[in-house]
């Protein structure tokens, strides 16, 4: 599968493959959990460096 933000800094290239490995597999479960992991690591990230803004839930 192709994974258009491989090249972004902020986006570490494993998590991606590790979502896309899942679903490349038919495991909606693991990918499921996979994703799950990415968004609370970049979330981590944008409290970490100041950038999430207020009111990031309503997006």
């Amino acid at each position: 599968l192709y994974d258009p933000f491989y090249r972004l800094e902020y986006s570490p290239t494993t998590e991606h493959i590790e979502i896309i490995d899942a679903i490349a597999e038919k495991n909606g479960e693991k990918a499921c959990v996979e994703i799950r992991k990415h968004i609370n690591s970049f979330l981590d990230r944008l409290h970490s460096t100041g950038q999430l803004p207020e009111d990031y839930l309503s997006v």
